[in-house]
């Protein structure tokens, strides 16, 4: 990282700790192994309202871990970020679901949630989520997000500026309680993982249908590219066929 870059990336820098931290976790777990991302998706150039991105993504595989993947999108005043881990085929472990979403510098969205695929699992957000109730309003969801969501998300638009510390609070306690979990999960009956994987795939074709992202992705770096991203990258349903 350059001096500029650097400089740009000062603000951010709880941030970027948080997800180094939630990604030091991913590397730690048993089998832990990089999946192949086709270059021209791994590394993307675009802009938007006038300012250049560069969104960047990898994937891994692990043991219990079917497929997870982050993606980081910077810029001038902007940083994203957005990751998704999915169980394999024998566990239950809730899917994680984290999104950060900062333009001008100023935190405009907190999502991290711990969908589950299992009864047992309902409240695995219970005690979480309330944490951030004084951090901003929850956005009226629409119908499809209960589909994508626990019952209680950290699902926030912070009320100040001065909110990158709580964005990166919730990426450490939600991608902790996940990781804690993958570690404990065993796997699961025929019958209880075929229910697990009949939710999973829900979750998938709800983000394929309906993911809020898809008009920015395609603005900023093309509908092609864009389209490609969510299908490919973002919420690989091929690779769970």
């Amino acid at each position: 990282m350059s001096a500029l870059d650097a400089a740009t990336h000062e603000p951010f820098r709880v941030l970027d700790l948080a997800s180094a931290a939630m990604e030091q976790d991913f590397l730690s777990l048993p089998g832990y192994v990089a999946l192949p991302i086709a270059p021209e998706l791994a590394v993307v150039e675009g802009s938007y309202a006038g300012k250049k991105l560069t969104l960047r993504a990898h994937a891994f595989a692990a043991q219990g871990v079917r497929v997870g993947r982050v993606a980081r999108i910077d810029g001038p005043g902007s940083w994203i970020l957005n990751a998704v881990v999915f169980p394999d085929e024998r566990h239950s472990t809730p899917i994680l679901g984290i999104e950060l979403l900062v333009f001008r510098e100023r935190m405009h969205l907190i999502v991290a949630d711990l969908f589950p695929l299992r009864d047992a699992d309902a409240g695995v957000m219970d005690d979480l989520g309330p944490l951030f109730d004084e951090v901003g309003d929850e956005p009226e969801m629409p119908r499809w997000a209960t589909r994508i969501f626990s019952r209680r998300p950290v699902f926030r638009k912070p009320k100040s500026n001065a909110m990158l510390s709580e964005g990166a609070r919730a990426v450490r306690l939600v991608s902790e309680r996940w990781t804690a979990m993958a570690r404990a999960a065993t796997p699961e009956r025929p019958d209880a993982a075929a229910a697990s994987r009949a939710r999973r795939d829900d979750y998938v074709t709800a983000h394929a249908e309906d993911e809020p992202a898809n008009p920015f992705l395609g603005k900023a770096f093309g509908a092609e590219i864009g389209k490609r991203l969510v299908d490919e990258v973002l919420f690989p349903a091929a690779a769970f066929r």
